[in-house]
């Protein structure tokens, strides 16, 4: 019986263990979990996404957000994640002080976050070409791109647009028809 590695992730930065098992339960059933309401877990299925916008201030979770969503997705999808200033442990302003992220960079299909321009438009430009194969897949009525949703996601778009000015085109591309053929930007 194989026993899983053990977590690099020091225990007080981990989830807790009420959420972490709702997510495990949830995502063994193909879906992503959001959180909890008063009327239970707020899920979607992974073949059922959408994109995903997340805007508020600095220091108002959007990391902790991206992360959460990143541990579950990279086990159900192909993912990519774009951020200029990726680093494998981030400093926090929480009681926290720092939040880790190498244990999900190493899921990631390439293995790292897209930093440097050329990266970043390898990464989106494959998405790109990958919208076209599986709409030409769907023209041939092959439809097994189904089973393989692709997330993208993308943090400090500023950034990402000032060093690869090439994205915004290209992010239009996938915000348009990526969502139709399972790829989405989060």
């Amino acid at each position: 019986q194989q026993q899983d590695a053990p977590s690099t992730i020091p225990g007080q930065f981990r989830l807790g263990n009420q959420t972490l098992a709702a997510m495990k339960q949830l995502n063994s059933q193909g879906r992503v979990y959001f959180g909890a309401t008063l009327t239970g877990a707020a899920t979607l299925r992974i073949d059922e996404m959408y994109h995903v916008l997340d805007v508020a201030k600095s220091g108002r979770g959007k990391s902790n957000r991206f992360r959460h969503a990143m541990m579950q997705v990279v086990d159900m999808a192909d993912t990519y994640y774009l951020n200029p200033f990726a680093a494998p442990v981030k400093s926090v302003t929480d009681k926290r002080q720092i939040e880790v992220w190498q244990p999900i960079f190493d899921r990631l299909a390439n293995r790292h976050p897209a930093r440097e321009s050329g990266e970043i438009l390898e990464v989106l430009s494959g998405l790109v070409r990958e919208i076209e194969t599986r709409s030409d897949q769907e023209q041939e009525r092959d439809f097994s791109w189904r089973n393989h949703p692709i997330f993208v996601f993308i943090d400090e778009v500023p950034e990402i647009f000032a060093r690869c000015p090439d994205a915004v085109a290209l992010l239009d591309r996938i915000g348009r028809g990526g969502r139709q053929f399972g790829i989405f930007a989060w």
